[in-house]
């Protein structure tokens, strides 16, 4: 048996644990969603870079420069290679 004294404390703890619990659900179901929206992204990123491949390809060259001038951020030349850097 509680007397009055215990059972407003045990009272006020069950009330912090629910709380607690309230903030942990809510903050759980936020990440599902943000995780839902980037596995949305994840599906659709593939065919997105297939449709700019295929119309980055039908421009005219020095259309196609001034597109790459606005994503590349750096290109380094050395002897055997071309190293590329991209803007994220």
């Amino acid at each position: 048996m509680l007397d009055e004294l215990e059972f407003v404390k045990a009272n006020n703890m069950a009330r912090d644990q629910q709380s607690a619990f309230q903030e942990s659900k809510e903050t759980l179901a936020r990440w599902i969603e943000e995780q839902t929206g980037r596995e949305e992204t994840i599906e659709r990123v593939p065919g997105m870079i297939k449709t700019f491949l295929e119309d980055f390809q039908h421009l005219e060259p020095r259309v196609q420069k001034a597109h790459l001038q606005t994503i590349r951020k750096a290109a380094h030349v050395s002897k055997d290679k071309i190293e590329r850097e991209f803007r994220i």
